[in-house]
Formats: structure tokens, sequence, C-alpha cells
């Protein structure tokens, strides 16, 4: 998992064990103390967890700005990250069968893989991604005639930002829903059923 994703994993996790011992104590005090004297100790636990959405939050916001500096020098193409395999691709010599293997082995170089885009789209004559094989791009023939390079498994700076926003998106909004403590409202609170199976997968089929 990538570490900011598992930052903010942690943050989550972290912030629901604090709303939970919050709620835990609350209903304690207003079981042993007058009304008017929970309800002080609970006016106490309620401005604390206050400040542990706030920084919760934070967390979020500062992985989320990590991560995007991260995949900003993750796409920024250096010519020294060329390697030898670079002379395959000048020769046609790679077949797609070599050429997924290629983008296997090039996840992590974004210069490679933009060598691999460029040759993949010489290659299909236009023609983008696997999908596009079925329609044959309105070429015709010639793309029937064509080898199809696979593209849908190279990754791209905007599509790593899309993927790391909405990580960070779900992120902000698990907590507020773990800090909601309206009674009776599905899907919130630290104890919720949904809760805490989302605090489980957050960041596990994720693409980084």
């Amino acid at each position: 998992m990538n570490k900011h994703i598992q930052t903010m994993k942690n943050a989550l996790n972290n912030y629901q064990r604090s709303v939970k011992a919050g709620l835990e104590k609350m209903e304690e005090n207003t079981r042993i103390y007058s009304p008017e004297e929970a309800e002080k100790q609970n006016a106490a636990i309620k401005a604390r967890l206050e400040e542990d959405h706030k920084t919760v939050t934070a967390r979020i916001r500062e992985a989320k700005e990590a991560g995007q500096h991260d995949i900003d020098a993750w796409g920024k193409l250096d010519g020294s990250k060329i390697t030898a395999d670079a002379a395959l691709l000048e020769a046609g010599a790679v077949n797609p069968e070599q050429f997924r293997t290629l983008v296997n082995k090039y996840q992590d170089n974004s210069t490679m893989l933009q060598l691999l885009a460029n040759y993949a789209e010489k290659e299909n004559g236009g023609v983008g991604g696997f999908s596009a094989v079925w329609n044959y791009g309105g070429k015709g023939n010639d793309a029937r005639s064509r080898q199809h390079f696979d593209t849908t498994g190279l990754p791209t700076v905007e599509a790593k930002q899309k993927a790391f926003n909405n990580a960070a998106a779900s992120a902000f909004n698990l907590a507020d829903q773990i800090g909601n403590l309206e009674k009776g409202k599905i899907g919130t609170g630290p104890d919720s059923p949904l809760i805490i199976s989302a605090l489980e997968q957050f960041g596990e089929n994720s693409a980084f």
C-alpha cells in the first residue's frame, strides 16, 4: 500500500478508536453522575473529539498533498531513466506479449512508460486501448490486420492523481461519518458495521 494512503488509514483508525472510547466514557458518565455533572463531563469529551476530528482531517490533507507531490515527481521525464530496452522499441522488435512484460517491468519508471505508450500508439495505428480493438477505432481493415498493443496497463500522472484524490475524498468522508454521533442514522458513528468494513477495506485495492 502507498505510504500516504497508509498514513490516512492509520489516522482514521486512531480517530475511530478515540471516538469509540469517548462515547463509552460519556455513557458511563450518564450512568454514574447526576444529569448536571454528566453534562459537564460529557461536554469536555465532545470538545476533545472535535479537536480529534480537526487532527484527523489535517493528517489526511497533509498525506494528500504529499502523495500528489510524489505523483508529480514520478511523472517527470528523465533521460537518465531510459534503459537499453528503448533500443528494442526503436527497432520495432517488441510484440504484444513482450510489450505487456515491459509495461509491468517499468511501472515505477514513467519515462520508459511514455516510450512504451508512444510505441503502442504507433504500432496500433492510432487505435487506443484494449476496448478499441473491438471497434477498430474506425480504421477499417488496416486496423484489423495489426497486432494490438494493450495500453490499459500504462499508468499516467492524470490517472494516478484522480485515483489518489478519490482515496483522499473517501478518507475525509469516513472521518466525517465516524464523528457523526447522531443517533439512529445508518452508517455513522465508530461502531457502525459499514464504517468498520470501510476502514478495513480502505486502501486495500489502491492502484498505488
